[in-house]
């Protein structure tokens, strides 16, 4: 690769577009003080990246662009293109094996013969940059220079304060500018890239591994989770096992008892003796309405009893009655034998033994009362008897209206027995009287036959009453006694039947609560083992497996049991609900497995980029420490030209262990490298200190060098910026001879006002400030190279 030519439009001076054609090897510039020829080195200086407005000698970036005169406008936009002849395709040796962003962002450009690299800055600072016209990023612009060994300091763009700035640097600096000159800056910038990969791998890494760390508890958790569920899931195979069993043989159970209960027997004959209790029980209600107009009956023979009662206290108040009556009759006895004396006294009377015949007659009847009243008592005793008669509203009106004509009769007597005075005489009275009672005794005795007729009827018709009523009673009560007994036998059989339906129905109630209870198992039984349905009805012993037989064996109890304890270790468990546990744990599992594999890869690229940065470093050192051998051996031979008799050497400087307390060699190493130190021997003179050489002697001394590095890894171009200002004739002809020499080898812009140095040039091009106010470019020859210088 080399440097083709340079162009730029409104870079600082350039308002213009100019265009620099550097394919001689050696093309010079010449042209006087503030003419802008140093403006074409600090352009290529911009395209190639420079960011530090210092090195470009402005402050900031809109001092780059041209600022206008008094026939020119000032400008928005500088541009400055650079194109570089990449025929040979060297730089795909060095990215063969690269695996930065930039070397894969740059892979579309690097095949390609030419590479146009284009950087423009506007007013207000921003710069881009573009490869062949397309958008790229600073990065990929200085990876792409550091693979074709291009720097935009250092070796590649030198003028003379760079020039002392190389020589009287530090150790450090100047191993930078070496490692740069070796073309090691691409290892630097991929280290870099690769230690800032590690740092994001180690990060993403740290990461990731928390992730998983934060994970890594509640997977474990789904993994007993799952563990229990397996478990469970073996928990509940064996349940399928034995429920299979246990279902048949329960089934068989329950078919057999429902074969042992009568189904429509028990029925039928509680049916029949239910028909046959409703016809005896509407007998014994007839029977009970005859007993209940019975009872009626002697509800109203009880009315007559009253009555009774209240005649008997009418006869009591007729025999107290009748006693006054018997008085009376005492009296009348005293009377009549008062009257028979006095009948005695007078016998010559007449009628008087008439009246005596009267009053035996009274007597008489008076006798007659006496059996009236025994007749009397005789007929009440027939009263009495008579309660229990059914007739006895007939016989009550007959009693009323005796006892009336017994009153009557005893309100006559005693009347009759009252005895008046006689009007004539005593004994007229008194025969009179007797003649009365005697009428009054006949009309009683009459009541009294008729009474007795009456009674002798009433006590018939009672006997007959009576007896008819002991018949009713006696067959109501046999009726009764034999509804009874067949009432009660049927109530018996009915007990029994009623206790053989009661066995039946908690027979029934007991096979289907257990029907129940079975299909309920079933259902608890198919939840807990996963919703499977068994057919057991359909199940045949035959077709068990050989480990189930052995369930056969064990009672229904023993199965009971097990399924049971079974169960309760189901739902001891919990309520888990497997599908959501196995869906978390799955996607759990995959993401765990997705971040185990994720800290696989990052620690697969940390160990890469770890071996591949140590790979980096080892060959970065050996690099240059190979590298340095040849510049110390180049950089002595370019000295002692210069300075025949003198010597020059580069050498590591040695760092002392421990460089900080704390810190080892390790960890120092990591922290720096060593650095270079420069001793030069002037033939005849002792320099104990660079800053005690010549402003000559410093300049040709960091000639010496710079021509030492570029000389072992020659840059596609190298450009010099009056770094042979310091030296005379005979020093400026040995620094032509070397810039020749190193043309050789590397495309050479030389700006210079040196005579000297502008012999050695292929191509002069002078810079003047144009009429406009902005700088030309002129291709112009040797002599008028010396007119421009001046």
């Amino acid at each position: 690769m080399y440097l083709k030519s340079v162009s730029m439009q409104g870079f600082k001076s350039f308002a213009k577009k100019i265009n620099i054609d550097l394919t001689a090897p050696v093309t010079g510039v010449v042209g006087p003080n503030g003419s802008g020829k140093s403006n074409v080195a600090e352009a290529i200086r911009f395209v190639l990246g420079e960011q530090s407005m210092k090195g470009l000698r402005s402050k900031s970036g809109s001092d780059l662009i041209f600022k206008g005169s008094s026939k020119l406008s000032p400008l928005s936009r500088a541009s400055v293109s650079m194109y570089l002849d990449n025929s040979s395709k060297k730089i795909d040796e060095k990215i063969i094996n690269s695996n930065t962003e930039s070397s894969s962002a740059l892979s579309n450009f690097i095949t390609l013969d030419e590479i146009i690299l284009t950087r423009e800055i506007y007013s207000d600072g921003t710069s881009e940059y573009l490869i062949n016209d397309t958008k790229v990023r600073l990065k990929d612009v200085q990876e792409l220079l550091a693979m074709a060994n291009i720097s935009a300091a250092g070796h590649t763009i030198v003028n003379q304060g760079e020039a002392d700035r190389i020589l009287l640097s530090n150790n450090f600096e100047r191993r930078e500018m070496i490692e740069d000159a070796l073309g090691l800056r691409i290892y630097q910038m991929r280290i870099k890239e690769g230690e800032r990969k590690l740092e994001k791998v180690k990060i993403h890494l740290n990461q990731i591994a928390g992730m998983r760390r934060e994970n890594l508890p509640h997977l474990n958790y789904l993994k007993k989770q799952v563990k229990e569920l397996e478990k469970r899931e073996e928990e509940i195979g064996f349940i399928d096992e034995m429920l299979k069993v246990y279902l048949y043989k329960e089934n068989i159970e329950i078919e057999r008892k429902k074969k042992e209960i009568p189904q429509n027997g028990v029925g039928g004959q509680i049916d029949a003796l239910e028909t046959e209790l409703h016809t005896l029980v509407d007998a014994k209600r007839e029977t009970e309405r005859r007993l209940s107009e019975e009872q009626n009956d002697n509800e109203n023979l009880n009315l007559v009893s009253n009555e009774l009662k209240h005649i008997e206290e009418e006869l009591k108040r007729f025999s107290e009655e009748r006693e006054n009556v018997y008085k009376e009759i005492v009296n009348l006895e005293l009377e009549i034998k008062f009257l028979e004396r006095k009948q005695e006294e007078i016998k010559n009377q007449k009628n008087i033994s008439e009246v005596v015949e009267d009053i035996k007659n009274y007597f008489i009847n008076r006798e007659e009362f006496h059996a009236f009243e025994g007749n009397r008592n005789i007929l009440w005793q027939n009263i009495f008897e008579l309660y229990n008669s059914q007739n006895y509203s007939e016989l009550n009106s007959e009693l009323q209206k005796a006892n009336s004509e017994e009153k009557d009769f005893f309100i006559k007597l005693k009347n009759e027995t009252q005895v008046e005075e006689f009007p004539n005489s005593p004994i007229q009275n008194f025969s009179n009287e007797i003649k009365n009672l005697e009428d009054k005794l006949f009309e009683k005795k009459n009541s009294l036959e008729i009474l007795d007729t009456r009674k002798n009827e009433i006590s018939t018709r009672r006997e007959e009453k009576v007896k008819e009523l002991n018949n009713l009673e006696k067959e109501a009560n046999e009726n009764t006694y034999k509804l009874d007994n067949k009432i009660l036998q049927f109530k018996l059989d009915l007990e029994k039947l009623y206790s053989q339906k009661e066995n039946i129905r908690m027979k029934e109630e007991s096979l289907n609560t257990q029907e129940q209870n079975f299909e309920t198992l079933i259902q608890e039984m198919s939840s807990l083992i996963g919703n499977k349905v068994f057919d057991y009805k359909n199940f045949n012993e035959n077709n068990i497996p050989p480990e189930e037989k052995e369930l056969f064996d064990l009672s229904q109890i023993d199965l009971g049991r097990k399924l049971e304890r079974s169960r309760i270790r189901i739902e001891e468990s919990g309520v888990i609900n497997a599908k959501d546990i196995l869906d978390e744990y799955n996607h759990l599992s995959e993401r765990d497995s997705f971040l185990a594999g994720e800290i696989e890869d990052l620690e697969n690229s940390q160990n890469n980029l770890e071996a591949l940065i140590k790979e980096l470093k080892d060959t970065l050192l050996s690099d240059f420490n190979i590298g340095l051998q040849k510049i110390n051996a180049n950089f002595n031979n370019y000295f002692n030209e210069i300075f025949p008799g003198g010597k020059a050497s580069l050498s590591l400087e040695k760092i002392s262990k421990p460089i900080v307390e704390g810190i080892n060699l390790e960890e120092a190493e990591e922290v720096k490298e060593p650095g270079i130190e420069i001793s030069i021997n002037l033939p005849e003179k002792k320099i104990k200190d660079l800053q005690m050489l010549s402003g000559g002697e410093r300049a040709l001394s960091s000639i010496a060098l710079i021509f030492a590095m570029s000389s072992i890894n020659h840059p596609p171009f190298m450009v010099l910026d009056e770094t042979d200002a310091a030296l005379d004739e005979s020093n400026a002809r040995k620094y032509g001879k070397m810039v020749r020499r190193l043309a050789e080898k590397s495309k050479l812009l030389v700006i210079t006002h040196n005579r000297e140095t502008m012999n050695q040039c292929d191509v002069l091009y002078g810079v003047t400030i144009g009429s406009e106010g902005s700088s030309k470019l002129l291709s112009i020859k040797f002599d008028q190279a010396t007119e421009y210088a001046k």
